[in-house]
């Protein structure tokens, strides 16, 4: 399965970036806790993937026991879905530390 994200997500296309946010205490910057990674210019709407930090969710919530978490977006899902199942989402966070250096407890999907 690594040859196959290695060919949809090919690592010297994709970038990624702390999305600038409105904080709850009236502030803003870069969120810490989200990186977003996509494909081409920022902005256009070519996510492919969204990794949050355990900071990112409140206290006591049910997310708190399943991250850092990373998201695939659509259509990479769909088309992730059709080829393995729901077989590639382990492989997938294995793929991704590897690749990214960054923990992950679980893979989803939107």
């Amino acid at each position: 399965m690594d040859e196959y994200f290695d060919k949809i997500f090919p690592m010297g296309e994709i970038s990624w970036t702390y999305p600038y946010v409105d904080f709850e205490d009236g502030s803003e910057g870069e969120d810490p806790n989200v990186i977003e990674f996509y494909l081409g210019e920022y902005g256009e709407d070519n996510n492919i993937f969204r990794w949050y930090g355990c900071d990112y969710f409140k206290q006591g919530s049910n997310a708190r026991d399943i991250c850092p978490e990373l998201v695939v977006e659509g259509p990479y899902d769909v088309q992730l879905n059709s080829y393995f199942g729901d077989k590639w989402e382990e492989p997938f966070r294995k793929w991704f530390v590897k690749k990214f250096k960054i923990p992950c407890k679980t893979v989803a999907t939107i």
